[in-house]
């Protein structure tokens, strides 16, 4: 989440997953990178725990799919701190 405070620190995060596609061997692997760039604190605790609970299929998914899930996660936070 970009924070629009100028003094509460943003992050960079990059994570990658590599995968061994099936019946092909070592040398043919897919590698999915993801950057997620000028996030809070509360983002990157989010990206942790999601790396550290999620099954490796999951995550795989999650990189896929973007940086969506951070975003919304954040986001119902944000309304439920709210109410």
């Amino acid at each position: 989440m970009i924070t629009n405070n100028p003094l509460e620190p943003t992050w960079c995060v990059t994570t990658s997953m590599r995968i061994r596609r099936r019946f092909c061997g070592p040398f043919f692997k897919k590698i999915v990178t993801k950057t997620l760039m000028d996030i809070d604190r509360q983002a990157v605790n989010a990206v942790i725990r999601r790396f550290y609970e999620a099954t490796g299929e999951a995550y795989l998914h999650w990189l896929q799919e973007g940086e969506a899930f951070v975003m919304s996660e954040q986001r119902q936070q944000d309304t439920q701190a709210t109410e």
